[in-house]
């Protein structure tokens, strides 16, 4: 029955998954889809710690290869915006914090993908490692030299 919910009405399934929690009737419990979805919980975190990442370098990326761009004060806000999102994100995460910077290089090599995109500068005018931090990244004062 409750597998059956959970392909039909996920939300219902959800709201009796923590009523049962809730009242402690274990039996009750799709354990292995319960298994799955916080698992899957854990993963998006993850994903949505990459993809910020991604946006702000991207951004940093721009405003290094394009300075005099119309665009910049537009980038800066955006880089602003996420760096803000990102730090309530790694806030309310300490493992996500904790290895923030492993994120940072493969964030980086999709940056680079998509700020050379429709760019003055290609691929190869950036370095092929980043060398910026996840400090540098979250610091709401840092901003790349031209």
């Amino acid at each position: 029955m409750t597998q059956l919910l959970y392909e039909t009405d996920f939300s219902k399934w959800a709201l009796t998954q923590a009523d049962a929690l809730r009242n402690e009737e274990y039996a009750d419990l799709d354990r292995q889809n319960l298994i799955e979805e916080i698992e899957d919980m854990a993963r998006s975190e993850r994903k949505e710690l990459h993809n910020v990442f991604v946006k702000i370098i991207e951004h940093l990326l721009k405003l290094e290869c394009e300075p005099n761009s119309q665009a910049v004060n537009h980038w800066k806000r955006e880089v602003q915006t996420w760096r803000i999102q990102l730090r309530h994100m790694l806030k309310s995460n300490a493992s996500l914090k904790a290895h923030a910077q492993d994120y940072v290089e493969e964030a980086y090599q999709d940056a680079l993908i998509i700020a050379a995109t429709g760019a003055d500068c290609s691929i190869e005018d950036f370095p092929a490692y980043c060398r910026w931090t996840a400090d540098h990244l979250l610091d709401l004062t840092f901003w790349p030299n031209h």
